[in-house]
């Protein structure tokens, strides 16, 4: 799928575009979003959340900057855009190939857009993410995360990270390789606790991972 969309327009490499289409082309993309379907899979090394109440303000929120320092977690979209920022000047592309591959991204996101969504879209359906949403009390905010706000989250990671791996590889994105990591688990990458990656903060260290496998009420981290 994203190997089709960009066979003729990357610059980098492309065995990080083969390695992102084989993710959302794999068994696992997202399995835990249907609770129960994703109860096999290992995140080993990932601090957990299963509360997808508490997920979701992780990955969006930026309530916490009404709040006295030090925040329980950091602004996520901030960090993930900001990484997206950096990783262009990690490239070593001329001006006219770094001109040349932002025209061929920027002409190819409606594309990637119709395809992943409708792709997402299926996912949910294969693994019963609607009737997962159903069991929460309070269904209709459940099912506006799950249904609408992670979907439209997971996206723009995809898309940040093709960038990525376009611009520059994921290895020399310590973030974007990390939450490479995190889908491959069945998950979603969700939020960030502890220091800002300009501040020291590691990706293995500070990255967290919302899997639907349990409900709960509270956050829980926990390695396992």
């Amino acid at each position: 799928m994203i190997l089709e969309i960009y066979e003729n327009g990357w610059l980098g490499s492309p065995q990080d575009l083969q390695k992102l289409d084989n993710l959302v082309s794999g068994d696992t993309f997202l399995k835990t979003l249907g609770g129960p379907y994703g109860a096999d899979l290992a995140a080993t090394g990932f601090p957990i959340v299963n509360d997808i109440f508490l997920a979701h303000d992780m990955m969006t929120s930026q309530e916490m900057w009404d709040l006295p320092e030090p925040w329980p977690y950091q602004y996520f979209v901030g960090i993930v855009e900001d990484e997206a920022g950096r990783v262009k000047f990690r490239t070593g592309l001329n001006k006219e190939k770094y001109s040349t591959l932002r025209q061929s991204l920027s002409g190819r996101t409606d594309q990637l857009s119709l395809k992943l969504f409708e792709h997402l879209n299926a996912i949910y359906d294969k693994y019963g993410v609607k009737k997962f949403a159903e069991r929460f009390s309070d269904t209709t905010k459940a099912e506006y995360i799950l249904l609408d706000s992670f979907q439209n989250e997971v996206f723009a990671y995809l898309h940040y990270m093709i960038q990525g791996a376009l611009f520059a590889g994921l290895d020399n994105s310590p973030v974007f390789q990390r939450m490479y990591e995190a889908f491959l688990t069945g998950g979603i990458p969700c939020g960030w606790v502890g220091p800002l990656p300009e501040d020291g903060g590691e990706p293995v260290e500070c990255m967290q991972l919302f899997r639907g496998v349990v409900m709960c009420g509270r956050l829980r981290f926990c390695k396992v």
